[in-house]
């Protein structure tokens, strides 16, 4: 039952047949799942390329371009990750998880407009929104578009939230994930400056309306946060509503 002892009868069986690629993949997801990434991607290098050979340009060697994309892109090899998840997505494997990744990707190297293409593909499936939608909120404040930032944090925060109350089954690996954005996303949230970048909400598309109507949304969340609080009464002084600012 152990990693060790299945990795001995793994080695085994490769001295026996050492290109089977049942006996590969069970070798790499083996190595995978002892987080040794470069062996494990040499191991699906080998299937990736007898799939190759063999002309299947189908779903299997999808399936190992995925998975080489998802190892590069641990070892922050940008440049290999990105070729092997497009391939994926162009044979519909793995899709959505394959446009975050890539998202992410141009996230890291500044590709802005890159990266948002396809983390608004991720948003289509639900167990990516969250997580695509917390990402693209660091877009937009990084593109000095506050009020897109702001609901982007408040929708990863809502949708986290959905998806751990939800009657779907979750596997433990994405309730973590949800539990990590709202954890993330909520110290995003208390983080801003009210006096300065929340205030942009509202000023810099001239609407006080939407800033008030986000600050509500927070209210709701976190209704005795100072700093929202104080964004609220600031809110309520440029509207001319003095007592209640008061």
């Amino acid at each position: 039952g152990s990693l060790k002892e299945a990795d001995e009868k793994t080695e085994i069986l490769l001295s026996k047949i050492p290109n089977d690629p049942s006996v590969l993949e069970l070798k790499a997801l083996l190595l995978n799942k002892q987080n040794k990434k470069a062996e494990a991607a040499s191991a699906y290098l080998k299937l990736y390329h007898q799939a190759k050979k063999n002309n299947d340009s189908g779903k299997r060697r999808a399936l190992y371009a995925f998975e080489l994309g998802s190892l590069y892109y641990a070892n922050k090899d940008f440049s290999k990750a990105s070729s092997f998840l497009e391939e994926a997505a162009q044979h519909k494997t793995n899709v959505s998880a394959a446009h975050f990744l890539l998202g992410k990707i141009a996230f890291e190297q500044n590709d802005l407009k890159t990266s948002k293409g396809y983390l608004n593909k991720a948003l289509e499936d639900m167990s990516f929104r969250p997580s695509a939608l917390f990402l693209l909120a660091k877009v937009a404040f990084q593109e000095n578009r506050m009020s897109d930032g702001l609901s982007n944090l408040i929708g990863a925060n809502e949708t986290a939230w959905k998806a751990l109350k939800s009657n779907r089954v979750l596997s433990e690996s994405s309730k973590q994930l949800s539990r990590s954005i709202i954890k993330l996303s909520s110290q995003e949230l208390r983080m801003f400056d009210k006096s300065t970048r929340f205030f942009e909400v509202g000023t810099s598309t001239g609407s006080l309306k939407e800033a008030d109507e986000k600050t509500e949304i927070l209210l709701s969340k976190i209704p005795n946060d100072p700093s929202v609080l104080e964004l609220k009464a600031l809110l309520l002084n440029k509207q001319n509503k003095k007592a209640e600012a008061a």
